[in-house]
């Protein structure tokens, strides 16, 4: 299993190895992470690797036991009844955290957007403290708003909004 960021893959579930480091997201513009490679094959066996103390701080490891519990929680939640735009919710949240790109270089799927979208319009705040809470990685604002306006607004019914929301 290729997987430089540690993150459980949402297609093939396998346990990770023993007190592998994960790397959290520290703020809507800056994420740290450290390759495997990098952790494996340094390039000077004698210099010790050193990991920025922000990094260690907002790290946790898991042990293979704690894997295993996450792997069957996450198993449990997409076996039961819930709505298809919480599965792809999770899934895309998965494979962000797989790909470990930067914030700017996502991709959303367009369900994803329409979904966000939806709460953005209906309470900017409440987004705005979802994404800030680090709980999800959300699409940004000004990315909602290219997307919104995309559609000409005119007064009353627009054929077009109502063929875009569709």
């Amino acid at each position: 299993m290729k997987n430089s960021m540690n993150c459980i893959e949402p297609e093939s579930l396998k346990p990770l190895p023993e007190n592998k480091i994960i790397t959290t997201q520290i703020n809507e513009n800056q994420a740290i992470s450290i390759p495997d490679e990098t952790v494996k094959n340094p390039i000077d066996e004698n210099q010790p690797i050193s990991i920025p103390d922000e990094t260690v701080k907002n790290s946790i490891q898991l042990s293979e036991k704690d894997h295993d519990d996450l792997e069957e929680i996450l198993k449990l939640v997409l076996k039961t009844d819930v709505s298809e735009n919480f599965v792809l919710l999770l899934i895309s949240q998965l494979n962000n955290c797989k790909k470990g790109l930067d914030v700017h270089h996502r991709r959303w799927d367009p369900k994803i957007i329409s979904l966000c979208l939806t709460l953005f319009i209906r309470s900017p705040q409440t987004y705005n403290d979802l994404k800030q809470s680090g709980f999800l990685e959300l699409p940004s604002k000004r990315l909602l708003q290219y997307y919104k306006n995309s559609v000409k607004q005119t007064p009353g019914f627009n054929q077009g909004n109502i063929t875009w929301m569709t």
